[in-house]
């Protein structure tokens, strides 16, 4: 069984693949490795109701990177170091200035992995950037994950919903 890479798609068989920032990430470094794999479409309904019982986690997330042994490793951080600690002399994507061989355990790897986290985490979605993407993308989902979207429960407020889809364009 070759390496598969659980790629997150608004709905299955409909939908392009680079969908998933995350994925994207796990996608380039299989590639960069030059690590063959095969692609699997992951819908949120598949995270929701397979993936997070299957792995035993309170959310499942993508990519997943299913091994040839049946391991799945979950977050593209995770399958970078993965993938960096088990071809170490393939370029990393932390470290694309260096030279292979990839030490994982290493001041400068340490460090270029805490400054990539950095980076990601301090990227947040502007709620007036949420209104204009969400509207876009939700109707690609299939009913359930779209009805999931735009839910109360996941926004966190009654209405906000209603709200964004009521704008006035000229506004945003």
């Amino acid at each position: 069984m070759p390496i598969k890479l659980y790629d997150l798609v608004a709905q299955k068989g409909v939908n392009a693949s680079l969908f998933s920032p995350a994925t994207i990430r796990a996608r380039l470094a299989l590639v960069q490795k030059r690590v063959p794999f095969e692609t699997v479409e992951v819908s949120y309904h598949d995270l929701r109701f397979y993936w997070t019982p299957k792995l035993g986690v309170q959310k499942a997330t993508a990519p997943l990177l299913e091994l040839e042994d049946g391991t799945v490793i979950m977050d593209s951080l995770k399958i970078i170091e993965w993938l960096d600690r088990t071809y170490p002399d393939r370029p990393s994507l932390y470290l694309p200035e260096t030279a292979p061989p990839i030490d994982v355990d290493s001041a400068a790897y340490r460090s270029a992995v805490a400054d990539f986290e950095a980076w990601r985490d301090s990227l947040t979605i502007p709620k007036p950037l949420f209104a204009v993407y969400a509207p876009l993308v939700v109707p690609k989902f299939d009913d359930e994950t779209a009805a999931y979207w735009a839910s109360d429960e996941r926004l966190g407020q009654k209405g906000t919903w209603d709200a964004i889809n009521n704008r006035d364009p000229s506004g945003v």
